[in-house]
């Protein structure tokens, strides 16, 4: 497929993400990893990051928005999927955290994973939402590491 910046104003069918180690959930909140980040539109920004890495600031005002932009990044390749998402995410801690994350959301909004979404239900769905609004989706995880996300 492409990058965030590739598919940005394009809607797919379906969508598939490999959410690498760039991202990750780390002692309960997001982290970056500088040097996994090989975006060429955000490379003077992972300098800085990766610098300030090297002397183990990752708190610093360049990791901090490296960390939102790549943040954003997923956001946008989640919210081009017009019928599901799949994801094969290789961090275990990380891939637990989104399979509970989007079964809660799930349960929150009252929807049954083992059941099909009507077009009204996937509207109420869309508006209760609010973290996961985008994907409107039903969430099937595998031990291998891959979650279908099928709208």
């Amino acid at each position: 497929m492409g990058c965030p910046y590739a598919v940005r104003g394009f809607d797919y069918d379906y969508v598939g993400i490999l959410w690498l180690n760039d991202l990750v959930w780390d002692g309960g909140k997001w982290r970056v990893n500088p040097f996994a980040v090989e975006e060429r539109g955000v490379m003077s920004l992972v300098m800085a990051a990766r610098d300030a890495a090297k002397i183990k600031k990752m708190d610093g005002a360049a990791t901090v928005e490296l960390l939102e932009r790549v943040k954003q990044a997923y956001r946008i390749l989640f919210t081009r999927a017009l019928k599901g998402v799949y994801l094969w995410i290789p961090d275990p801690i990380t891939r637990a955290y989104l399979s509970d994350s989007l079964h809660q959301e799930v349960k929150r909004i009252g929807a049954s994973p083992a059941s099909a979404p009507t077009s009204q239900q996937k509207l109420i769905q869309s508006e209760k939402s609010d973290h996961l609004a985008e994907l409107n989706t039903l969430l099937t995880v595998f031990e291998t590491g891959v979650a279908g996300v099928m709208g």
